[in-house]
């Protein structure tokens, strides 16, 4: 609490009152601000043992890394280019298949 405080000027009386007036909310924001730097610092914190807890990596085994991970796209329309083709040698294999077995069956059948 503030203490009493005779005032004659009206521009101090003003100043006075005004400062009253938001002393409570200027305490209230000080200490918010308080928090939000304590919180930011442990995040801070956090973060830096994080980081620190990480093996770096070697600049080469970074780049080998890296270069491995460029080709994966090309692998992968490869991979699917070959499924497509197995999957149409598969298809004629079936139908030959069925080709055979009905030449065996016209082979076999009474004439």
């Amino acid at each position: 609490p503030m203490a009493t405080i005779q005032v004659d000027d009206p521009a101090q009386l003003m100043a006075v009152a005004h400062t009253r007036a938001v002393r409570g909310r200027m305490d209230k924001i000080d200490e918010l601000t308080r928090e939000l730097a304590e919180a930011q610092q442990a995040f801070i914190s956090l973060i830096v043992n994080e980081k620190d807890q990480f093996t770096p990596i070697k600049p080469t085994d970074f780049e080998r890394i890296s270069k491995t991970f460029a080709r994966i796209p090309r692998y992968q329309k490869k991979v699917l280019a070959l499924s497509r083709r197995m999957k149409l040698v598969s298809q004629k294999v079936f139908k030959l298949k069925t080709r055979a077995r009905e030449l065996l069956e016209a082979q076999r059948a009474p004439e």
